[in-house]
């Protein structure tokens, strides 16, 4: 997720982690966290749809947001086909000039919020690079090229790589475990042979 700043009601700044900013048919929507948990540990999400004005709003239309619910399933699915077609994600520099008036909350677990999040278009500006030469230094006109950078596919999938992380963990507690119980046995000759020296 990327942490951008947007204005809140009261014009002053907000800092979101963004989960998804795309565009279906002709609408904008917004959904981001602020990384707050519920008692069952589900993360909070904030829903809006943004206008033309730049204004982040509730969805407040039912049947809207049922069909934004379908739409979030369809996303996540499509993620973990790497394929993803039903949306168009939109670039998260033009959420400096949005200002979110309501939102809608809803709530996921961690890792369903990270599939809805996954494999978002990147969006890169130009580098302009100078190019000097010998000519360049003794007064000739700079060269300039525009280089864009090569855009690869974020294939991330992050079920695998909680999974992977999750068999570290309980490895490093067995090795843990183990090392308890030498250390253990380790104290118990140290005593051991503490009596004998006595």
């Amino acid at each position: 997720m990327e942490n951008v700043m947007i204005l809140d009601q009261n014009n002053n700044s907000l800092s979101i982690d963004v989960v998804r900013y795309f565009s279906n048919n002709t609408n904008k929507y917004l959904f981001y966290t602020l990384n707050e948990k519920d008692e069952n540990d589900y993360v909070k999400l904030y829903a809006c749809k943004v206008n033309p004005a730049s204004v982040a709003e509730a969805i407040t239309d039912d049947a809207e947001w049922n069909n934004v619910k379908e739409l979030i399933k369809i996303i996540i699915k499509e993620v973990k086909e790497n394929n993803l077609v039903s949306i168009n994600d939109l670039n998260l520099k033009d959420l400096s000039k949005v200002k979110v008036d309501s939102y809608r909350l809803f709530k996921l677990s961690g890792s369903v919020m990270l599939m809805l999040g996954a494999n978002k278009k990147e969006f890169f500006e130009p580098k302009v690079v100078a190019i000097t030469s010998l000519e360049d230094l003794l007064g000739s006109k700079t060269i300039t090229e525009e280089v864009a950078p090569m855009v690869e596919a974020n294939t991330t999938n992050y079920e695998n790589l909680y999974l992977e992380e999750k068999n570290e963990n309980v490895q490093l507690l067995k090795n843990i475990d183990s090392l308890t119980k030498q250390l253990t046995d380790y104290q118990e000759k140290l005593n051991s042979i503490k009596e004998l020296l006595k």
